[in-house]
């Protein structure tokens, strides 16, 4: 629900929508994505999913969701045939009418990749890379959180070099985040001339849409689906590696025997999954025959698996409450969904729109209600500036802009200065009071923003000379090369 709705629906008619990277353990944005599908159907837009790691279960959904929008009534759906199907993969489901078919066949099969999979620990790691990348190669980490990025790449700098390691995620200015993924792709994409040692840490930006190659990899252990999307940046391509790395080897981060996860991991994940994961994480795992295998096997929230004494009780308690988090999930996403019935409200005979913000938020700004959707984390957007002697200026120069608002590019290049605040500032529980302070300095200082088309909506955020600021008890610092780090301080102090 949203203003300008009507708007943003007839931007979609007469389109081919294609979504990409669709996962499963997202379940509040799976709520959005339920309901925009409905209406692709009921706009009989065609819709194409793509997903190597999407359980049955989900994919289904969204293939009856779209039948529904459609017209069709649920008893017309028939899906009896297509459980013998679960594990296949790869595979084509598609719509028919109110029928569902799919396609297995597609002639010459695909080679499966074995990869071998070891378990360790975070202190093993610098032995591990120095045995492998002994005589050269690209090592990939991959780690749940920004901050075990950030103190990974400082440990690891120790050893290694800081020029041989480069670090990439989420808490970057948007055009910082394109050039280093330009420069990772230029350094271990499809046909480049590949440097002698690199290791390359970084966040889930890492596991999607860049098609790079890593000779080795290293990962935090998360949901099934996710693991084997990271997998798939292991020996991606087929050329000739360092003698030491011509397996491929994944190694897995934060396993325990105990279900005592690391915090950042089970904060975003959840145990119940990460148990699932782990207990079904085998020692080899061959692409893509074992893909669907492993996912529909995780992913089967209603097997209860035996564990013994207090490992049962912990299993139990994490399962409970990952039904209760679904189940709130679902009713959250449900205060800013559009209805998916038709409305008996007797002005016309046709369908109309008449009730569709109904019980929206009064007065919300498109911050706010793009929050909605984002399920509270790292979900506030702002233009990050720097303060100089009578105004404010880019990260990287020192000239004044604040009286060059009016000129067209510079307006669009300080449009592209983004950046997202982390969770701990932006969280369900502060968000409002993050956002009214960043307002009420927009208000004395960035004012003029709001008449540029570039800019208008946008929050600002002025930063002091060494590239930091407090905000909302919280000290925010920024550097281009480990990203926004922040602590702590006394609440008292301004931003």
């Amino acid at each position: 629900k949203q203003k300008h709705l009507f708007l943003r629906h007839l931007g979609i008619s007469k389109k081919v929508i294609v979504i990409d990277e669709v996962h499963a353990y997202d379940l509040y944005m799976s709520q959005y994505l339920y309901r925009a599908i409905w209406w692709l159907g009921k706009y009989n837009v065609p819709v194409v999913i793509l997903s190597a790691t999407l359980p049955f279960e989900r994919r289904i959904k969204m293939v009856k969701e779209y039948i529904k929008g459609a017209g069709f009534e649920k008893y017309e759906i028939n899906i009896s045939e297509l459980y013998e199907d679960k594990f296949i993969y790869p595979i084509i489901t598609y719509t028919d009418g109110n029928s569902i078919r799919q396609i297995r066949d597609f002639g010459k099969k695909s080679i499966d990749k074995k990869v071998i999979v070891e378990r360790i620990e975070d202190d093993d790691i610098v032995e591990i890379l120095k045995e492998n990348l002994f005589g050269g190669g690209i090592a990939g980490i991959i780690l749940n959180t920004v901050s075990r990025v950030q103190q990974m790449a400082e440990k690891l700098s120790l050893e290694f070099g800081s020029k041989n390691i480069e670090i990439i995620h989420s808490a970057f200015l948007a055009t910082d985040r394109v050039k280093k993924e330009n420069k990772i792709i230029n350094w271990i994409g499809k046909s480049v001339k590949r440097p002698k040692l690199k290791i390359i840490i970084g966040t889930q930006v890492l596991e999607q849409s860049l098609d790079i190659d890593f000779d080795l990899l290293i990962t935090d252990l998360s949901p099934m689906d996710l693991i084997i999307q990271r997998i798939g940046r292991l020996h991606r391509h087929k050329i000739i590696r360092p003698k030491l790395l011509e397996k491929p080897i994944v190694y897995i981060l934060g396993t325990s025997e105990n279900f005592d996860f690391e915090k950042g991991s089970s904060f975003i994940y959840g145990d119940f999954h990460l148990i699932r994961t782990q207990y079904y994480l085998p020692q080899n795992i061959e692409i893509p025959k074992d893909i669907s295998i492993l996912v529909q096997k995780v992913y089967d929230d209603e097997e209860l698996i035996e564990f013994e004494g207090e490992l049962l009780e912990k299993y139990k308690e994490a399962r409970l409450k990952n039904k209760t988090s679904n189940k709130s999930k679902k009713k959250k996403a449900e205060n800013y969904l559009l209805s998916s019935e038709r409305k008996k409200i007797k002005v016309e005979e046709n369908d109309n729109l008449i009730g569709w913000l109904n019980n929206s938020s009064q007065g919300m700004t498109d911050e706010s209600g793009c929050a909605q959707v984002r399920d509270g984390v790292d979900n506030i957007e702002v233009i990050l500036v720097k303060k100089v002697e009578n105004g404010y200026a880019f990260l990287d120069t020192d000239e004044n802009i604040s009286n060059q608002i009016d000129d067209f590019e510079i307006a669009k290049k300080l449009a592209t200065q983004t950046i997202k605040l982390p969770n701990a500032i932006s969280a369900e529980y502060n968000i409002d009071k993050t956002i009214n302070e960043i307002e009420r300095v927009n208000l004395i200082y960035l004012k003029q923003w709001q008449n540029q088309s570039w800019l208008k909506g946008s929050l600002g955020i002025i930063l002091d000379e060494n590239n930091s600021c407090i905000l909302n008890g919280w000290k925010l610092t920024y550097s281009d090369k480990i990203g926004l780090i922040y602590e702590k301080v006394v609440e008292n102090e301004k931003l």
